[in-house]
């Protein structure tokens, strides 16, 4: 796994805390959904409710009571997660996790949870790729082969609990227990896949949730929260497949783990990232022993990868019935089902098939009739062997596959009673074992070939483990006319002989009214059926239906369909369609009507127009029947529908004497126009103006012209005129004049200022006129702008400074503590208003140009804007005066007159004077000075600055 550079990390992770902080401020972390507006609502109460949203699956398993459930919810765009009450709705057994769902229902007060009515599937395009974990931001992937194939990454975490911080065992144990020792997660997926999975991965922690254990216990949700914020800075996610969140104190609760089906969509921050999200609650020790795993991750991570659970099917004293139960994690041969001490399973033909680690050379598929012998080879032994017989029954398949003490497989043989005492199973290994595909979304169901009737949990257990079809042993499923034979079980292979004779076969599998099936009865010693017939449709209406029962006899039975039937099936396709979809004037639509049996319609017509205004309309209405309208269109009709392209278009938008105009006109069907005529001049005063009128249609008149017609359009009046962007003489900012002939609000010429070496060439108006000025720069010309000089020493603002400068102006004295201003660029610290001032004398007081109070002065982001720059006149005193609103404010004053002072240093004055000691100091001036404060020194020195 990529880590950060811990130059990126460092400020980003305090970045997080001060966000994580902000919000869990904002949220509660207990609840499972966030609140935001719902996606897709619409309301007709104000608890019914019609939304759409993936379908998330979490299985929750509580071993020691041999009890598992799942937790259904409806993710809207991530932004709002709903528990899902599927009771009324059986129809969810036949929707995958991560697919797309539209679900009516009600609402409770909290919009947290939401009882169905009915669920349905809605068609798209899913995403399978690159994938914050956030409990707002959740969705699953459905499961594919990618998925499961070739090197996949795990990251664990050790957590313990705000009230319960112990460690119970180290970062290194769940690293050997994970990835490390023969006897771990990671090696036993290398086996059971064949070396298809190589499943690497990272320990981190201990990670201390803010969560109590209790309120741990009530809902996973906030804890994944956490880890993925604790994981963020150091995993780069989008490696990453699964996240594993291991519980070090032992929660309050009876299920030992629980975990994603398939994949759920989290943001981090590397993006989109899919991970398999697990939680074990026993710290790895469950059916441990020294460095080796307890069963549990392996059970969970199987979830992860699309695997539901591994049951054993209890008929009593019989093998198959038709009033059987589902005995949870029954089966001990699989990992998904239950496990003893150090023996973990692997998965069964079924699960293998599923993920694609058994493909289509180690499987065969037996359907119709059969009559054969198989040889059937380890199934833990990778290679290209026949491993499984697929058998195809109506409502489920069986399976027929062969265990050997190979790997992990080692062990089925022990048995452990009540007292713990030991004794061995011999006859385990010694035959087929056979699973069929009932229940639930994909639970499998072991068969017991040697069933007896017991309660006890022990004695169930040892039934399960004599479950083998041994040699000579016939099974027999007489309603579906299928017997297995085991004939021989050697030491690397098993032979089997399949007799199947279904008395009836379906092709669409039983009652199944959207699909058109056929009816095969009466086997015949051949090999063929008596009979074969088909479903089919009773009127355009209604499906004659036929179908199988659960003794192989043929029945059939008549439906109406909500829409057509149509050849032998009910289907969506209406006996009408409008291309248009309905009444809709603006697009030309198709119409289709009288479906035929072939899935054609016999007839097919057009909107059309009745003149250039009317649209012949034609839809169908709610029976599926044709009909149509006459509508008068707004402007005009085309190519049958309306339009709002005009009969009529002028480009210069109609009277316009100044404007060469041109005219189209006479719209014709293919939305192009017949004519097209432009504006002229009638002799040399007069323009010959076109234009449409309020109907569409063209109008002429003539129009005598004030300064005379030129190429259809009228003259316009000369107007002169001048503008200096710089406004004058500036030859510190680089200047464009406009001038000449205004036309429309532009000029007719343009000039910027531009240097000749060191000469500056400043473009200015003289009124109207263009003027040049050329000015020597001292210190160098470049941009079009005279250099500023740089001193590293002090100015001093002097003689008659008639340039742009910045001075920084300190005060002491009698002004209330903290206040202080820089002339130009600066404000007051505490916010007070301030003001400048200058005047010949004190009783002519003017404020200079460019210099504001503070209300005047904007924001921009939390700092205010500089002034702009004070331009001080010679022969001038200048006032700074700061208001407070109190008695405390001052004024003081000082003068653009010739230095006589000694500096006190780098911040005393050359010249000026004040019972209040204004300090000034100009770092850079844009001219030359007669007198400066030399830098570190008391000495004054003559101009100009260097």
């Amino acid at each position: 796994m990529k880590k950060r550079s811990l130059r990126f990390v460092y400020p980003v992770v305090i970045l997080l805390l001060l966000f994580a902080a902000i919000l869990f401020l904002a949220y509660d972390l207990k609840n499972i959904p966030l609140e935001s507006p719902p996606i897709k609502e619409k309301s007709q109460t104000s608890n019914e409710v019609i939304l759409e949203g993936q379908l998330d699956v979490i299985v929750v398993d509580d071993f020691e009571n041999k009890h598992s459930w799942n937790e259904y919810y409806l993710n809207l765009d991530g932004k709002d997660i709903r528990k899902l009450d599927i009771t009324n709705t059986p129809e969810y057994k036949n929707i995958e996790p991560g697919t797309k769902i539209r679900v009516s229902g009600t609402t409770d007060k909290t919009k947290k949870e939401l009882r169905a009515k009915s669920i349905t599937k809605v068609e798209q395009e899913l995403s399978y790729g690159k994938n914050q974990l956030t409990e707002e931001n959740v969705y699953f992937s459905p499961i594919d082969d990618s998925s499961v194939l070739g090197e996949k990454k795990i990251v664990a975490v050790l957590v313990n609990f705000a009230d319960d911080q112990s460690q119970p065992i180290s970062i290194q144990q769940a690293q050997d227990r994970l990835f490390n020792s023969n006897r771990s997660l990671a090696s036993y997926m290398s086996e059971v896949s064949y070396g298809k999975m190589n499943l690497t991965g990272q320990v981190y922690g201990w990670f201390t949730s803010s969560l109590t254990q209790s309120e741990a216990s009530e809902y996973p949700f906030p804890t994944i929260k956490e880890v993925i914020t604790y994981l963020d800075p150091v995993v780069y996610f989008p490696d990453v497949d699964y996240v594993m969140i291991i519980y070090g104190p032992h929660l309050n609760t009876s299920w030992a783990g629980s975990a994603d089906l398939g994949k759920r969509k989290v943001q981090t921050w590397d993006g989109e990232s899919y991970l398999g999200v697990t939680l074990i609650n026993d710290n790895l020790n469950y059916f441990s022993n020294g460095n080796t795993l307890g069963g549990i991750p392996i059970h969970e991570l199987g979830h992860n990868i699309g695997l539901y659970h591994a049951n054993n099917l209890e008929c009593g004293d019989v093998s198959i019935a038709n009033n059987c139960i589902s005995d949870v994690y029954g089966d001990m041969f699989d990992i998904m089902g239950s496990h003893q001490p150090g023996v973990w399973g692997q998965f069964n033909g079924f699960h293998k098939s599923k993920i694609g680690w058994l493909n289509s050379e180690n499987i065969i598929e037996v359907n119709g009739i059969v009559n054969q012998d198989f040889t059937i080879y380890p199934i833990e032994l990778p290679g290209s062997q026949l491993k499984m017989l697929k058998i195809d029954t109506p409502y489920f398949n069986y399976s027929v596959e062969y265990r050997k003490p190979i790997g992990f497989d080692k062990g089925f043989d022990k048995f452990y009673n009540a007292q713990n005492v030991m004794s061995f199973v011999e006859e385990v290994y010694d035959g087929a074992l056979v699973h069929i595909d009932l229940f639930n979304l994909g639970d499998t169901q072991l068969i017991d070939m040697s069933p007896h009737h017991g309660t006890d949990l022990f004695d169930m257990r040892l039934d399960n483990q004599v479950a083998v079809l041994r040699p000579g042993q016939i099974f027999s499923d007489s309603s579906r006319g299928l017997s297995i034979t085991t004939l021989e079980a050697a030491d690397n292979y098993l032979k089997v002989h399949i007799k199947y004779e279904l008395p009836c076969i379906d092709s669409d599998n039983g009652i199944n009214y959207t699909i058109k099936g056929n009816l095969s009865y009466n086997p015949l010693p051949n090999g063929s059926y008596q009979y074969t017939v088909w479903d089919s449709c009773s009127g355009n209406k209604n499906v004659f239906e036929r179908y199988c029962d659960a003794n192989g006899a043929p029945k059939d039975t008549t439906y109406t369909c909500p829409i057509n039937c149509l050849n032998g099936a009910c289907t969506n396709q209406p006996k009408c369609i409008d291309s248009d979809n309905g009444i809709n004037y603006n697009v030309k639509g198709i119409l289709q009507y009288n479906l035929l049996s072939n899935g054609a319609y016999q007839y097919s017509v057009t909107d059309s127009c009745s003149g250039n205004k009317n649209v012949f309309e034609r839809y169908c209405d709610a029976n599926g029947a044709p009909k149509d309208i006459t509508y008068t269109c707004p402007i005009n009709c085309l190519n049958g529908a309306c339009t709002n392209q005009p009969k009529c278009i002028d480009s210069d938008g109609g009277l316009s004497y100044n404007v060469k105009g041109k005219l189209n006109y006479n719209l014709l069907s293919n939305g192009s126009y017949q004519y097209t005529v432009w504006d002229g001049c009638t002799g040399v005063s007069s323009v010959f103006e076109r234009y449409c009128d309020a109907n569409g249609a063209t109008q002429s008149t003539t129009y005598t012209c004030p300064y005379g017609c030129s190429n259809g359009a009228c003259k316009q009046q000369q107007v002169l005129g001048c503008s200096d962007s710089d406004g004058g003489l500036d030859y510190f900012t680089q200047g464009t004049i406009q001038y000449g002939q205004i036309i429309n609000g532009n000029y007719q010429y343009s000039a910027n200022d531009i240097c000749l070496g060191n000469t500056l060439i400043e473009s200015t108006c003289n009124g109207i006129n263009p003027q040049s000025n050329y000015y020597e720069c001292s210190n160098g010309c470049s941009n079009g702008a005279c250099s500023p000089i740089d001193s590293t020493g002090l100015a001093v603002i002097t003689d008659c400074l008639s340039g742009k400068s910045i001075a920084e102006v300190s005060w002491n004295g009698n002004l209330p503590l903290g206040l202080w201003i820089m002339i130009n660029q600066g404000f007051t610290p505490n916010g007070n208003d301030y003001y400048a001032k200058a005047f010949p004398t004190t009783n002519n007081a003017v404020i200079p140009t460019g210099f504001v109070s503070r209300s005047q002065i904007t924001v921009n982001n939390g700092a205010l804007q500089p002034v702009p720059e004070l331009v001080l006149q010679q022969g001038n005193q200048y006032a700074i005066w700061i208001w407070d609103g109190s008695k405390n404010s001052r004024a003081a004053t000082f003068a653009a007159a010739t230095c006589s002072q000694v500096c006190g240093g780098d911040h005393q004055p050359c010249c000026g004077t004040d019972s209040d000691s204004i300090n000034v100091r100009c770092p850079r001036v844009s001219i030359s000075s007669s007198s400066y404060c030399e830098a570190s020194t008391n000495l004054c020195r003559p101009g100009p600055v260097n």
